[in-house]
């Protein structure tokens, strides 16, 4: 079964190409069209830099030493794509400390048979917004012309 927050964010978000990260075995759903899976050995290779609209990184992915998921994930972010959203289960490497230090915002939570399932969202566009002061309506200081020596 596709997790529902995946679903979700490719209803919205309409992308042309979605990467599904996942261990050694493909995982345990059939991905919407347009979704290709790949191992996070092929992506964590120095040669793979194929771009992609949005990564999905399953649960599955996140069993591993803490320091190559840190990797992986900030890979997925900063080279790979714009868009990443990581489902985390309970037995994670990582945490929600993690998640928020490498700029990731809580998505969503669905509760499965296993326990809670967290999902963990990054989109370049919105991850930090904009402050009232950078705009260019006061840079040049037009009030201060001819009244100042600077």
């Amino acid at each position: 079964m596709v997790p529902a927050p995946l679903l979700a964010t490719i209803e919205r978000e309409q992308p042309a190409s979605t990467l599904l990260v996942y261990v050694h075995t493909r995982p345990d759903f059939t991905p919407p069209a347009a979704v290709q899976p790949i191992t996070t050995d092929e992506l964590l290779d120095s040669g793979y830099t194929d771009r992609a609209d949005l990564i999905f990184i399953g649960q599955n992915c996140l069993q591993d030493e803490k320091e190559k998921l840190m990797q992986l994930v900030a890979k997925c972010r900063d080279i790979l794509s714009s868009r990443v959203l990581v489902e985390m289960g309970g037995n994670a490497a990582l945490n929600e400390q993690d998640m928020l230090a490498l700029a990731f915002t809580h998505y969503a939570v669905t509760e499965t048979e296993s326990g809670e399932t967290q999902y963990y969202y990054f989109d370049l566009k919105t991850y930090k917004p904009v402050p009232d002061w950078l705009n260019p309506k006061f840079w040049a200081n037009p009030q201060n012309w001819d009244k100042f020596r600077w």
